[in-house]
């Protein structure tokens, strides 16, 4: 998107979703990260941002997350 590259895209809700490593964490990631998702909501886009670690704790309370942002739960 742009000179993005997203993770997961929904354009019929306008809701993308990233997955973010332990590189994510780094003080210059966090930076371009801030930069990219206010880039991507000025393009009219929510970005919801989950570790990775949360996939494999809880994968349930993810989806249940996504649900409520796409307005079905």
């Amino acid at each position: 998107m742009g000179c993005y590259v997203v993770d997961c895209v929904c354009f019929s809700h306008k809701l993308i979703v990233e997955l973010d490593g332990p590189q994510h964490l780094d003080p210059a990631a966090l930076d371009y990260d801030r930069r990219r998702s206010e880039w991507l909501g000025s393009e009219g886009y929510r970005v919801i941002r989950f570790r990775n670690q949360a996939l494999d704790d809880d994968i349930r309370q993810v989806v249940e997350e996504i649900r409520r942002m796409l307005g079905d739960g």
